[in-house]
């Protein structure tokens, strides 16, 4: 059993290695930071400001943007949204997750 596991796992790693993520991933760079605790959200705020900034003015680059928590992360908020107009059963409401991106987070 624990073989036939590791053979299902090894074949599932190489078939998400030929998966096209639906973007160009090559020249991507992507890094977490821990703000401090001690932090106000103005101070993160302006402090992701000049992060943004100075990637941008590196020799290179092309964009920069945040996203909350990062996309490949696993992680993500959970709540529910709602279309004007539109209403769904009860039984068909699925919470749904989401992450928070920049204006700029899907421009090519």
């Amino acid at each position: 059993m624990l073989v036939f596991g590791a053979g299902l796992f090894v074949r599932t790693l190489v078939n998400l290695k030929n998966v096209d993520p639906g973007f160009r991933a090559e020249h991507v760079v992507t890094f977490d930071i821990d703000m401090p605790r001690s932090y106000s959200q103005k101070q993160k705020n302006e402090a992701q400001r000049q992060i943004l900034e100075r990637a941008k003015a590196l020799p290179g680059v092309i964009g920069s943007t945040v996203s909350w928590p990062g996309p490949f992360n696993g992680g993500g908020f959970t709540g529910s949204f709602a279309i004007p107009g539109i209403t769904i059963p009860e039984e068909l409401r699925h919470d749904v997750v989401y992450v928070l991106t920049g204006r700029s987070f899907f421009r090519p």
